[in-house]
């Protein structure tokens, strides 16, 4: 299966589009959002620079009385919207988002990119993307980006609810105590990337690899192959030599097989 891809930048969010002129009247502002009624509002360029009007601020406006005396798209929009350059970390734009007055936390954001366009960003989508990012980070190590424990225990009952369970492969490091203090914490924990890259590398596409905990990985095998073929092949992958810091460090796995 492949991962969904979540967005990380805000550009990546961003829907572009060309800003008004602040003279727009209203009702060709009012036309445009229903001739796109995706759009989460429009940009208008006013001399003291860009501003934005968003579909609620603008239906707010038009569910008053009237709209007389707001004659231009400039009446109407925000003077001092929340901007963003479109590289913006989505976790950096959303928290500063949600910062905002509770007046104002619903509002979408403006988004600049490098070479000159401009668009706006929705709120929902913004906060549905953090949240996904959020899920994720809660079933992968952040050291390795291999599933974590929760997400291999629920990946293994899955497939034997299935019958897509072959095997479980379990890979601890001998003495990784000692490399861990040869090392350093960063040097270890450089070395225990190399080795979760090395099992990817191995492992067939079929085959779930994660991190349960500092040294150890489990590995679900999805076909029906000799669990201890496969594991003195992960074995040999992991033993190296990987070079962390110039030094060429080998290490040897104990393998246990469950099938």
């Amino acid at each position: 299966m492949t991962a969904i891809r979540l967005p990380r930048k805000l550009g990546e969010l961003g829907i572009p589009i060309d800003a008004l002129p602040a003279g727009t009247p209203v009702s060709e502002v009012e036309a445009i959002l229903r001739a796109f009624p995706l759009l989460p509002g429009v940009i208008v360029a006013a001399p003291d620079g860009d501003r934005l009007l968003s579909r609620a601020t603008f239906d707010r406006a038009a569910a008053g009385p009237n709209l007389r005396g707001r004659r231009t798209a400039a009446d109407l929009a925000a003077a001092d919207p929340l901007v963003f350059a479109a590289d913006t970390d989505v976790d950096q734009a959303a928290v500063a988002a949600l910062a905002r007055a509770d007046a104002d936390r619903d509002e979408p954001l403006l988004v600049r990119w490098p070479d000159g366009r401009r668009g706006i960003a929705p709120m929902m989508d913004l906060l549905a993307a953090m949240a996904g990012r959020y899920a994720r980070m809660a079933r992968v190590d952040q050291l390795t980006g291999l599933p974590n424990r929760p997400a291999a225990l629920s990946a293994g009952q899955e497939r034997l609810d299935a019958g897509t369970l072959a095997a479980v492969l379990h890979l601890d490091l001998d003495r990784f105590s000692e490399i861990n203090e040869m090392l350093g914490n960063q040097g270890a924990d450089l070395l225990l990337q190399r080795v979760a890259e090395a099992l990817r590398t191995a492992c067939r596409g079929a085959d779930l690899i994660a991190r349960l905990e500092a040294d150890q990985f489990v590995v679900l095998l999805a076909d029906a192959v000799s669990g201890i073929a496969v594991g003195r092949r992960l074995a040999a992958a992991v033993r190296g030599p990987h070079t962390i810091d110039g030094v060429p460090v080998s290490v040897e796995a104990s393998v246990g097989v469950s099938t």
